[in-house]
């Protein structure tokens, strides 16, 4: 393999990953949304409150600075 042939490679993969990370985003956008707690419901109970905080924590990913940035 030339090095002309591996640097078209590495821009198609480079392409693809830009258009599955768009993809990503619409699909965590979506869960996201699916995964809100209703607003018309109202705990009760301290209890409740901080279950459903656990429960909403548990669900939600990491948003640290790890994340893949580009190049």
């Amino acid at each position: 393999m030339t090095e002309r042939e591996v640097l078209k490679d590495i821009s198609k993969l480079y392409e693809e990953l830009s258009s599955l990370k768009g993809r990503l985003t619409v699909v965590e956008e979506s869960i996201r949304k699916m995964t809100q707690p209703q607003q018309t419901y109202q705990p009760t109970s301290v209890q409740e409150q901080l279950a459903q905080q656990m429960m909403l924590r548990s669900s939600q990913p990491d948003r640290s600075p790890q994340q893949y940035s580009g190049r």
